[in-house]
């Protein structure tokens, strides 16, 4: 097997220099397709955009001279025909599939737009970057002659976003490598991500007071707007103004506005009840909030429900999760 030296080293930082520009270019051409994953769309599974961008991915690594493997538009596999046969093998995975675009872009979210060193578009970080990224690793060990004792393949999903059934039908449906690194974090290595939490808020009577609803619907993603309008709501309008300054209240004549704009890359489900039910003090009959607390036993966040009748908004208010980045 061969030593990792500062010459290999130098190697490799001088071919990752010579194909810098083609791999620019290829991670903008997968960027292009709108892969927003839809298991009831059809052809199946996840909608044409995913399978014309997972045919884009083998295509490329099959014009590098790999071998390609599509198991049935679930994942794609490239690997070295020439590795095969080794006792073990790891995968380094990603996946092709992007979150909706949403609003308030500048550059347009799927055509690429390479300025000042960055590649702006919709899944070059996450996470059609780092899964071409994987391809050309396997690349490089090729092209430099790097003796490795595993096989190294690169894979890539098209249900990462939407539930993962991508890799619930390769686990069972495919030989899986022995170790599978993710590439779909920060560098150099993730050990621990926040959940997806999801929830409804319901009532016992007519939501008369209100008379608009508006948030992004991105699961697992804090929303960048979420806003409620309700008719003579006065008795809320001091709390709101005392939340912390991602909410914002607004009044009027008849009608008072809370709205909230999201500023940490974390799944706020605190938000949207916010403004929908403790707005409405004096109407609100029953409740889903959700809201974070720290323990004293391990000096941890946690997750504070509460599903019962709500009289005051204060409280609400109040449990807020606190400043910083809690994720990793």
């Amino acid at each position: 097997m061969t030593q990792i030296t500062k010459q290999l080293e130098n190697k490799i930082d001088a071919w990752i220099a010579d194909h810098r520009d083609e791999m620019v270019e290829e991670i903008c051409r997968l960027i292009q397709h709108e892969s927003i994953a839809d298991d009831k769309a059809q052809p199946g599974p996840y909608g044409q955009p995913c399978r014309d961008v997972l045919d884009t991915y083998l295509e490329i690594g099959s014009r590098h001279g790999l071998a390609a493997r599509n198991h049935d538009y679930h994942v794609g596999e490239l690997f070295c025909p020439e590795w095969s046969g080794r006792k073990k093998r790891i995968g380094l995975m990603g996946h092709l599939d992007v979150v909706p675009a949403g609003d308030g872009w500048i550059y347009p979210p799927f055509r690429a737009t390479v300025k000042d060193g960055w590649i702006i578009g919709r899944g070059s970080q996450d996470n059609k970057g780092p899964s071409m990224a994987a391809m050309y690793t396997v690349l490089c060990l090729r092209d430099l002659g790097v003796e490795l004792a595993y096989d190294v393949c690169a894979l890539a999903g098209t249900d990462e976003e939407s539930g993962m059934a991508d890799a619930r039908y390769y686990a069972a449906n495919a030989v899986l490598p022995d170790l599978i690194l993710v590439t779909d974090s920060g560098f150099p290595v993730c050990y621990g991500e926040r959940p997806v939490i999801s929830g409804n808020m319901t009532a016992d009577r007519p939501f008369t007071r209100i008379r608009s609803l508006y948030s992004e619907n991105i699961p697992g993603l804090v929303p960048r707007h979420a806003e409620a309008v309700l008719e003579k709501a006065r008795s809320c309008l001091k709390s709101f103004m005392a939340c912390p300054n991602f909410l914002r209240a607004a009044a009027g004549k008849k009608r008072r506005t809370a709205s909230s704009a999201g500023r940490t890359a974390s799944a706020d489900i605190r938000l949207f009840p916010m403004c929908a039910a403790a707005l409405s003090q004096d109407y609100c009959g029953f409740c889903w909030t959700a809201g974070w607390r720290k323990t004293k036993t391990t000096g941890r966040y946690s997750l504070l429900r509460r599903t019962r009748p709500v009289r005051r908004t204060a409280p609400l208010c109040r449990s807020t999760a606190p400043t910083g980045n809690r994720e990793r």
